[in-house]
């Protein structure tokens, strides 16, 4: 199976969780940005915008210069995202194009395609788990559905 079928299968069979994973998700790409951008403080980290149904979650007055108060910026909006939601990570200072594309000894592998990396390794992981998970469960209600059946056979 493809990666894009495996992620649309995993979302159809588990709606419940799949809320609280993508939150998560959204965080843990939110910390990574936070965390890659080469600057501790200023516009480049401070810049950093989360898009969600059309509307900025991450939009602050007056506006926000250090690192750990932009990480919290970027948590607090993960926690509105929702599953069917199309989320956008924008950063709109002049100097995020450069950086990205490796015109910086600190991030010379860029910032948000490093973030993408790891959070689809972090979803391939997370999906297997659940499917493990999963997997045991049916594997346990086939063993307890012969049990049954093995006990109606012996009373008849």
């Amino acid at each position: 199976m493809s990666w894009d079928r495996d992620l649309k299968q995993f979302i159809r069979d588990n709606r419940a969780s799949t809320n609280e994973i993508l939150q998560e998700t959204i965080r843990r790409v939110g910390r990574d940005l936070n965390r890659f951008t080469p600057i501790d403080e200023g516009d480049l980290i401070s810049d950093w915008t989360v898009i969600v149904r059309n509307r900025e979650l991450t939009t602050e007055s007056p506006p926000i210069k250090q690192r750990t108060t932009a990480r919290r910026r970027l948590d607090e909006a993960s926690k509105q995202v929702k599953w069917d939601d199309i989320v956008i990570f924008l950063n709109e200072d002049s100097a995020a194009v450069p950086i990205e594309f490796g015109h910086s000894k600190q991030a010379p592998q860029g910032v948000s395609r490093l973030a993408a990396r790891r959070v689809r390794k972090h979803l391939r992981g997370t999906i297997a788990k659940v499917n493990k998970v999963r997997r045991g469960k049916v594997a346990a209600a086939a063993v307890a559905a012969k049990k049954r059946r093995q006990r109606l056979t012996l009373e008849r």
